[in-house]
């Protein structure tokens, strides 16, 4: 990972981003780059491509959002996967698992087609803190890949630790950091693979239409039983009822026939671990937010999966 290519004099004396330098660093890196807003975090691109959320240089991460490092690294491109085809996205994971030790994971991609539907095998953890839905959907995909003995503590110290943040305390859910999603595909990088990179076979991918979004859980579920990971605006969930946050969840399964997608959701361990029953406006329940659930994918409703997660990219 790059450590850092801000010129010093961008940082204030407080060691935070300064507007101006920002887009100036930005801008510098990809001239299709039209503006960041170091308020809300969102760059927005010259040619109307899909905006993303990057996290000021010196600033806590939230959930959702992508490191200043990782976002200049990839020269401020978040396409990932989608900048290949089917063929060359599974040749990719293959080596990268091969490289990892992994015995012959190679598939046959001459011929490939995707099942109408297909679901992997996944386990639902409480998050067991207020901000730790990004560990705990990290939890559950690592399950998918049979590993269940890694705790949300060990996970919280990897991902935390990669972002250069402090841990919040068990029950503090305002003014506290989530965890950005480079940190969580570095994290499933190194438990799954021994490769703590968070460019690997798990990597941040943007993704601006159905077709894409469905790719990749095509791609991971139905091809490897793997789960993948996404944040998103909750109120595009019908159990959230339209109560608004901003949320990780593990997608475990799919079908076409019934354009649906099925993932876990960990928000039922703010009741069981921080005894909170109902959010502040008081539309949503904690205690009965289902742990597996299935949504549908159209993206013309409002209830979709596909709206709630459009704001972010996948961790696929």
């Amino acid at each position: 990972m790059v450590l850092s290519l801000v010129p010093f004099r961008a940082l204030a004396d407080d060691g935070k981003l300064t507007a101006e330098d920002a887009i100036k660093t930005l801008q510098s890196i990809n001239p299709n780059i039209a503006n960041y807003d170091i308020k809300t975090h969102l760059v927005t691109f010259k040619n109307g491509s899909k905006p993303v959320y990057v996290t000021p240089k010196g600033e806590y991460p939230q959930n959702g959002e992508v490191t200043w490092d990782y976002f200049i690294e990839q020269k401020g491109d978040l396409r990932g996967w989608s900048k290949m085809s089917p063929e060359e996205i599974i040749s990719r994971k293959s080596e990268f698992m091969i490289k990892s030790g992994f015995k012959n994971p190679k598939v046959n991609t001459e011929s490939l087609t995707y099942s109408v539907a297909a679901y992997a095998s996944a386990t639902q953890y409480p998050q067991e803190r207020c901000a730790w839905c990004g560990v705990a959907a990290t939890k559950t995909v690592l399950s998918t890949w049979s590993i269940t003995s890694i705790s949300q503590l060990q996970i919280a110290q990897k991902e935390y630790g990669f972002d250069g943040t402090s841990i919040p305390a068990q029950c503090a859910c305002y003014g506290v950091s989530g965890v950005s999603e480079d940190a969580i595909a570095y994290a499933l990088n190194g438990y799954i693979f021994n490769q703590w990179v968070n460019n690997g076979w798990y990597a941040v991918s943007h993704f601006s239409d159905k077709d894409t979004f469905l790719l990749y859980v095509k791609t991971d579920v139905d091809i490897y039983h793997a789960g993948l990971i996404f944040c998103g605006y909750t109120e595009h969930l019908p159990a959230w009822n339209k109560h608004h946050t901003v949320h990780y969840t593990s997608v475990y399964g799919y079908s076409l026939s019934s354009s649906t997608i099925s993932y876990t959701d960990s928000a039922n361990g703010l009741y069981k671990y921080c005894g909170f029953t109902w959010s502040s406006d008081g539309l949503v329940n904690y205690e009965y937010i289902p742990a597996y659930n299935t949504v549908g994918i159209d993206s013309s409703y409002y209830n979709s999966y596909y709206q709630y997660a459009y704001p972010y990219p996948a961790v696929a």
